[in-house]
């Protein structure tokens, strides 16, 4: 299988505003690929005769690390004055599980197993509300800065 390589921007977007309901497409997708990488590593586990490695940068001990992060990120309530910050966070949450998908896919494991790389949302993809949201902040910084004068 092919390596995932995801190229890591700062700026996703010019003028781009990110939401909550960004960060919170952003959350389904990566939990929905952990789940599938974990059913993965249990299969890692019961067919593989290489296995994780036990000293290195893919061993057991990372990977439930990994996966717990990715576990806390998911859980997190989305920001509202934060939004690009976490939705920066959870893109590298999703190149750790990337990476993971690309070990789990060097062993020897059935293809089928190993899940296919998930699309990263494009931010300002959420619905109605969210834009609404990003604009209302928008709108209120610049009340708060207007009135500073």
């Amino acid at each position: 299988m092919a390596r995932v390589r995801r190229r890591r921007r700062r700026r996703l977007v010019v003028g781009a505003v990110i939401t909550s309901g960004d960060v919170k497409a952003l959350q389904d997708r990566v939990a929905r690929y952990r789940v599938q990488l974990l059913q993965t590593a249990e299969a890692v586990r019961a067919a593989s005769s290489r296995g994780f490695d036990p000293t290195g940068a893919h061993s057991e001990g990372q990977w439930e690390a990994d996966q717990l992060d990715a576990l806390h990120w998911v859980s997190e309530d989305p920001a509202y004055l934060f939004a690009e910050a976490q939705y920066a966070r959870g893109r590298d949450v999703l190149a750790n599980l990337d990476q993971w998908r690309d070990f789990f896919a060097g062993l020897d494991v059935p293809s089928s197993v190993v899940p296919q790389p998930i699309p990263v949302p494009s931010p300002g993809s959420s619905d109605v509300f969210g834009s609404l949201e990003g604009m209302g902040l928008l709108l209120l910084a610049f009340m708060a800065l207007r009135e500073l004068r």
